[in-house]
């Protein structure tokens, strides 16, 4: 296992990319990481991300903050994916664990697609709000999407369009939490 702690906030220009083969801690220091042109991370193999700040979507390219596609940990990160159109600031392709995180994004805080995909969430605060209120523009705290696996064991959970949403075979396991919808139609 490999343990990186940064010293300062970076702006990065390329995808920090976790190959499959790797172990990597990334302890955040609180400090921040801030998409500059492609989405700041991307993980295939397993990663454990901690204590500090994630920043995203000032592009098309960079609309997440995290892609995952491995192993994955999150533990008090907040993340915030700005970038208007659409995009996720967490993309699970995998297996991922968010202990106490806060997300905020204007389509969707968690996104979770594929068969294989299983996301546990233990608490924190997710928020999609999208400055735009109608039906054709879509804001979900949390999705579980094409047969991916939710559990939801505690959290603050608001979206424009709802808190949850479990579509195309996706299945949602709700044990605890706080669930808002502010649509107004």
């Amino acid at each position: 296992n490999d343990i990186i702690k940064l010293t300062k906030s970076l702006t990065v220009d390329t995808s920090i990319v976790v190959p499959a083969d790797r172990n990597i801690t990334l302890d955040l220091n609180g400090k921040t990481i801030t998409a500059g042109a492609l989405d700041p991370i991307k993980n295939y193999g397993t990663m454990q991300i901690m204590n500090g700040k994630v920043v995203a979507g000032n592009s098309e390219n960079t609309r997440r903050c995290i892609y995952n596609y491995g192993n994955m940990t999150i533990e008090n990160v907040e993340f915030t994916q700005t970038y208007g159109k659409k995009g996720a600031a967490i993309n699970n392709e995998g297996e991922m664990t968010i202990n106490n995180a806060t997300v905020k994004s204007v389509f969707y805080a968690v996104w979770s697609s594929g068969a294989n995909t299983v996301t546990t969430i233990n608490g924190g605060k997710y928020t999609a709000m999208n400055n735009v209120n109608n039906r054709d523009v879509w804001a979900y705290a949390v999705v579980a999407n094409n047969g991916a696996k939710l559990t939801i064991n505690g959290g603050e959970f608001t979206g424009n369009h709802g808190a949850i949403a479990a579509q195309f075979s996706g299945e949602a396991f709700l044990n605890a939490g706080t669930f808002y919808c502010t649509a107004e139609y």
